[in-house]
């Protein structure tokens, strides 16, 4: 029983779709935000229990892609999120909970500006079934917080 897909997978089942993406990237140190535009295209994948995001943009001018996967763990009782990318080789794992409203979940990034990783909080809001927003916090040097992404998603189709 624990291991069948129930609520909270039919909850993050509203995402499925596909998706433009309006990202701003913010610079810590306070300069001046970076925007992109992208395409996402969301699945549900093993009979229901996870969702698949394939996100694309230009970034730069090079092509950017990632991939999210996102499931609810019965048996944890808690949201997952493995997120990996075209410009790393590592995997960023998160965790936490939620609700209808969306999800808040926080893990560790590992990069070349922080080996030995730092706390990262992300959160998903629900705005309506055509629109929710990714937002992302990272643990400075001193300690602090600080917003360093926002993707807003709005259904294509």
């Amino acid at each position: 029983e624990w291991g069948m897909p129930g609520g909270h997978q039919e909850q993050l089942a509203q995402m499925v779709g596909d998706w433009t993406a309006e990202m701003t990237f913010f610079d810590p140190a306070g300069g001046e935000p970076m925007l992109g535009t992208g395409t996402a295209k969301v699945e549900t994948i093993l009979d229901g229990r996870f969702i698949r995001e394939d996100f694309r943009m230009e970034w730069e001018g090079m092509p950017f892609q990632g991939m999210n996967l996102i499931g609810y763990d019965n048996f944890q009782q808690e949201f997952q999120s493995l997120w990996i990318d075209n410009v790393s080789s590592g995997m960023v794992l998160t965790t936490g909970g939620g609700d209808l409203d969306g999800l808040q979940l926080h893990g560790k990034m590992v990069d070349f500006t922080s080996p030995a990783g730092r706390a990262i909080r992300s959160t998903i809001e629900i705005i309506s079934v055509d629109e929710h927003v990714m937002r992302m916090w990272e643990e400075q040097p001193d300690g602090s917080e600080k917003q360093t992404m926002e993707v807003k998603y709005t259904r294509a189709s």
